[in-house]
């Protein structure tokens, strides 16, 4: 199969998908088809230094025997390789103990109406991508600075089919791009993603980026200690992505490991935060169903601050009498069913009067090398990087050097105090507004 031709003719998937299913004779079978492009262009000290393109196929297929399940992957994408993929998984489901706990695959259900594909970024070639990055760079460079950065299109094409009647099938497409701006003594930073390549602003982003580099240049330093701390959006969508992952997994909450264990139904956050899950809304990098085939859906993770239940795929919620809430993965997944559209509900504030509004504190634009220390206790560590502020008397006086923290994410969200109006898509894929939290606590400094 001519790859290239999956794009425009995704159709072609579903013979492969027949043909591993009809390889074996098991109880069910599922196979998953994936063929996804990426194109990347990378620049540094504002000159590009990488173009590339690549397409990786691949097919996994899932079958079941009584309460044996075997999976297998390939990325042969032929028939020949579908039912050899299908003949390794029969063979392994057959020397596995049984699974007490499984039910069954999924049946069938009625998809949303949502198009999480756009053209141009289907078609958007290198010479699109470098003239982007040129008016990044050439926005920096009328400031004297220099720019670095990545923008990337990512098209996919994906099938989910099973012996119970799903056949899923779409296209998937996205844009991201960030840019840092450099000076002798400072940095700033900005970062977009969107369904269409054309939705990106790579003007607005050179510009912010640029604005930032320049007000934070011979940055002060302060001492260690909590401070009032207003999160812009990539510092927030840091934040709620690790917390989703880490937090709301139905895998993670059955086996004890979620800080939902002792919190569902408890108050975890201001009343400010209310904090979900929807792969269907258009606002964001939507896709229509899992990789079990199960329809996305709005399912509330927080809820003005009130911790809800986690979000299932088929296994865990058949172990406990519930529906999948759509957030399956390629089987088999060990680390179970995870948040991946995140939306934070936006509030009634500008980020300028957020600034406005503070006495004293710090303006962080991004979180960097940022780590989980306590899966249950949701305690993140990092540092703050390209455009740290300090706000005195209800204005950005300077730049701060950055400084490392040791937060836990609830603790900070607890300590909302005021939510912009405005959201941001992050490279992530999370939609956040910006944030000011009370109590932000920073361990330590850093020379730069």
């Amino acid at each position: 199969m001519n790859l290239e031709e999956v794009f425009a003719e995704p159709g072609r998937l579903g013979a492969l998908a027949e043909a591993a299913m009809e390889a074996v004779k098991v109880d069910q079978c599922e196979a998953v088809v994936l063929v996804t492009r990426t194109d990347l262009t990378r620049f540094a000290e504002s000159v590009i230094h990488q173009s590339i393109s690549k397409v990786e196929p691949l097919m996994n297929v899932r079958v079941v025997s009584g309460k044996r399940i075997g999976c297998a992957s390939g990325n042969l994408l032929r028939a020949e390789g579908a039912q050899e993929v299908a003949t390794r998984a029969a063979a392994i489901a057959a020397v596995e103990a049984e699974n007490p706990d499984f039910v069954s695959l999924p049946g069938p259900e009625p998809l949303a109406e949502v198009q999480g594909w756009a053209e141009d970024t289907m078609e958007c070639t290198a010479e699109a991508r470098a003239r982007a990055a040129k008016v990044m760079v050439e926005i920096a460079g009328g400031a004297g600075l220099k720019a670095a950065g990545a923008i990337a299109t990512e098209t996919t094409c994906v099938l989910v089919a099973n012996s119970l009647g799903v056949r899923c099938e779409d296209r998937l497409t996205s844009a991201k791009a960030h840019v840092v701006v450099s000076g002798a003594s400072s940095s700033g930073y900005a970062e977009g993603a969107a369904v269409s390549f054309g939705a990106l602003d790579f003007r607005e982003m050179g510009g912010r980026a640029t604005e930032k580099a320049v007000l934070a240049a011979n940055p002060r330093q302060v001492e260690p200690g909590e401070y009032r701390v207003i999160l812009e959006a990539p510092a927030v969508a840091d934040m709620v992505v690790f917390l989703s992952y880490f937090g709301f997994g139905a895998l993670a909450y059955q086996e004890g490991r979620s800080f939902l264990c002792e919190n569902e139904g408890k108050r975890v956050a201001a009343e400010a935060v209310t904090l979900w899950d929807d792969g269907t809304d258009p606002r964001g990098l939507p896709r229509r169903f899992d990789l079990e085939g199960v329809p996305k859906r709005k399912t509330v993770l927080i809820e003005r601050g009130i911790a809800q239940g986690p979000v299932y795929d088929s296994f865990t919620a058949h172990r406990v009498g519930r529906k999948s809430t759509g957030h399956g993965s390629l089987a088999p997944n060990p680390s179970g069913p995870y948040v991946e559209n995140v939306y934070l509900a936006p509030g009634a504030e500008s980020l300028e009067r957020m600034v406005a509004g503070t006495e004293s504190g710090v303006l962080i634009t991004r979180f960097h090398y940022t780590n989980i220390v306590h899966p249950k206790r949701l305690t993140l560590t990092g540092m703050t990087r390209d455009g740290t502020f300090l706000i005195e008397e209800g204005r950005l006086v300077s730049g701060l050097r950055n400084l490392r923290f040791d937060q836990g994410i609830l603790e900070a969200l607890a300590q909302v105090s005021a939510v912009s109006a405005e959201t941001w898509l992050c490279e992530s894929g999370a939609l956040v507004p910006a944030v000011r939290t009370e109590s932000f606590r920073f361990a330590s400094g850093t020379e730069f």
